[in-house]
């Protein structure tokens, strides 16, 4: 089921870039519906093209995207390569119109090269791979010293590992059902839910020895290949920050090696992963930052159990819409993930032959 991408109404648009005197003069939107999760659009003026986004009130707080331009800020000033957020003639990040905010950035450098690619395709090149992996580590280490907000809560399209991280397997679904009670029902109406309990359980104990000391900070969240722009091999910018929240770095790069590494279609015909480019973007990441002993050990757990609580705020999403066709297309993403990872125990090994984890 392809998801439709949101669009941004120029009218309100232009209105919202008349607020920005730096920009120039408003001329018209150049290419819009950018993203499946966030409207967004590349604008023209008599000054250049600028990039626009607008954030859904219903599945965003404002605190969370207060945070987020936060971070962009911090990143820049760390010389990280993102693109530029602009303030507004107030002095503010965001700018309102009809209810609904508005950020204005500038346009990314480089080329979007995956803009059209599924989100599980390979990097043309393990080179790409390895600088996407250093750029990663550099996201993490250049947000060290910022103050850590707090941890986003559980609405619309939320990155976060907390279920295995709770004292017991049970007490982290209670948690997450208490900020999702929508869900509840939901669940004990699925067949597959004693498998799903029990799958969790298995990573919670295996989890358990490496989870004390596991380093935290702000996470990217959705550090895949869409969300990077290249020049030649290497990612000229990192964009896209929607996801970012709180939690272990070692989840923030199982996030990322996911799609790097796994094509659940060609799975789905006795392909078995990519594992020379999760070896390579793992091997950038520790150009950069070396992984703990912990986190090396949890890596491969922490990559089997990912998307879980992912796919859960999606269908936490889908059931809030009354979409229950969505619901249960990304409850069957959650079981066929589950099912793969449970009958293939050994995949990682594969993966520590590279000698990166």
């Amino acid at each position: 089921m392809p998801l439709d991408a949101p669009k941004i109404d120029p009218e309100a648009l232009a209105m919202v870039v008349r607020a920005y005197p730096q920009l120039g003069n408003w001329t018209g939107v150049a290419r819009n519906g950018l993203s499946v999760n966030t409207a967004a659009c590349l604008f023209r003026t008599d000054r250049g093209i600028f990039f626009a986004k607008r954030y859904d009130p219903s599945t965003r707080d404002l605190a969370g995207i207060e945070a987020e331009h936060a971070i962009i800020r911090e990143l820049l000033a760390q010389g990280y390569r993102t693109p530029e957020l602009f303030a507004n003639r107030d002095g503010g990040t965001l700018t309102w119109n009809s209810g609904q905010p508005y950020a204005v950035f500038e346009q990314a450098g480089g080329e979007d090269r995956y803009r059209e690619a599924s989100v599980f395709a390979p990097f043309e090149s393990l080179l790409e791979g390895n600088s996407a992996g250093r750029w990663l580590a550099s996201f993490h280490q250049a947000l060290r010293g910022l103050p850590l907000p707090p941890v986003k809560p559980f609405l619309g399209i939320t990155a976060r590992y907390r279920w295995l991280l709770a004292p017991t397997t049970s007490q982290g679904l209670d948690d997450l059902l208490a900020e999702a009670p929508i869900l509840a029902p939901f669940l004990r109406e699925r067949p597959e839910l004693p498998e799903l309990l029990e799958y969790m359980e298995a990573r919670r104990e295996r989890l358990a020895p490496f989870v004390s000391g596991l380093p935290a900070g702000i996470i990217h969240g959705d550090f895949i290949k869409r969300n990077l722009f290249f020049e030649g091999r290497e990612v000229s910018d990192v964009l896209d920050f929607d996801l970012w929240n709180v939690g272990p770095w070692v989840y923030d790069l199982a996030l990322a090696l996911l799609p790097c590494g796994f094509d659940w279609r060609a799975i789905a015909e006795s392909s078995e992963p990519r594992y020379p480019d999760m070896r390579a973007f793992i091997e950038g990441y520790e150009t950069v930052r070396a992984l703990s002993a912990n986190e090396a050990a949890a890596l491969p757990i922490v990559m089997e159990s990912a998307r879980v609580e992912i796919y859960l705020s999606l269908v936490t999403m889908a059931l809030q819409q009354q979409d229950d066709d969505r619901a249960m297309l990304f409850w069957g993403f959650i079981i066929t993930l589950i099912r793969w990872f449970g009958g293939n125990e050994d995949w990682s090994v594969k993966l520590r032959e590279g000698g990166a984890a």
